[in-house]
């Protein structure tokens, strides 16, 4: 008996992960996958496509999906990889690599220094090299109409219609493999594009003494830790390698939690610690010493 609902544990996962996957999915190649699949109908898809902005798409193809059976939920994990949104597909899969890590917790004497991407000025915008997916694709559709009509029945017999069959397999999964390679194309095909977006990263200090934070602070007001992580981060080579003439950084640290830490901290032994800190996780701890007394001469 085949289940006409989706199990409780595969809608859970669905709603749990649907503000990522409203906000970030590009559903236009999932389309075509899903409908090969028999998940959804090209009349479903158009009523989709109706819909405008995209995170509407995505809110009502999930809508949709809710609704299907198990098989449903496997095939649209398998179509998010083959459209290269495996990112997406492993906050669907459970795996312990793919568990997300909880956000780290302050700690006595953290003093977070916010450095962001204020201002990018580029260079004149350059003509883009044309793109060929048009005619791959165009390769394809012709490969396939000339595969089909190959495919003819010899005669009456039972063998001839086995083989018939056979044919028709085996083109149908050439042409399916085929149209899947030129999904994959469209999605990689950027013509080696970069770009610098505005944000941030958080550099964490860890304070373990009075002076420390003061130390910090004075850097700050006086400008020399904006200069510091200027000249550090912005080099040459960076700006070269984005095209860009300038970069501009902005660095904040907030006085609340500056007066924060002053109230945390005692008379302790003088030292200093930066943890880099990405998306709550800590990826790297380093003296900072040393980058403080060179920011003083």
């Amino acid at each position: 008996k085949v289940d006409k609902v989706m199990s409780q544990e595969h809608k859970n996962k669905l709603q749990q992960n649907r503000g990522e996957l409203v906000e970030n999915m590009t559903p236009e190649e999932i389309f075509n996958i899903l409908i090969a699949s028999q998940v959804i109908t090209t009349a479903e898809v158009r009523r989709i496509k109706e819909k405008s902005p995209l995170e509407s798409q995505n809110e009502e193809l999930l809508n949709i999906l809710i609704r299907r059976p198990d098989r449903a939920f496997y095939e649209f994990v398998k179509s998010l990889r083959r459209t290269l949104q495996g990112h997406l597909a492993d906050l669907l899969e459970d795996s312990p690599q793919q568990r997300r890590t909880p956000k780290r917790k302050r700690r006595t004497g953290d003093l977070n220094i916010s450095v962001n991407c204020e201002e990018v000025s580029s260079l004149p915008a350059r003509k883009k090299p044309t793109c060929s997916c048009g005619e791959v694709e165009e390769q394809i559709l012709i490969m396939a109409k000339t595969a089909y009509k190959a495919i003819r029945r010899r005669d009456n017999t039972p063998a001839s219609f086995e083989q018939f069959k056979k044919e028709l397999s085996q083109t149908n999964e050439i042409v399916k493999e085929s149209m899947e390679i030129m999904h994959t194309l469209k999605i990689l095909c950027k013509h080696g594009d970069l770009d610098i977006s505005y944000g941030s990263v958080i550099f964490c200090i860890r304070c373990k003494s009075l002076a420390c934070v003061h130390e910090i602070w004075k850097m700050y007001t006086s400008g020399s830790l904006q200069s510091m992580f200027q000249e550090t981060l912005v080099t040459t080579d960076l700006l070269e390698k984005f095209c860009v003439t300038k970069v501009r950084l902005k660095v904040e640290i907030c006085e609340k939690e500056y007066k924060k830490c002053l109230k945390e901290l005692g008379k302790r032994r003088e030292g200093l610690l930066i943890c880099l800190c990405m998306g709550g996780n800590d990826i790297d701890i380093i003296p900072i010493v040393e980058h403080v007394e060179k920011a003083k001469k």
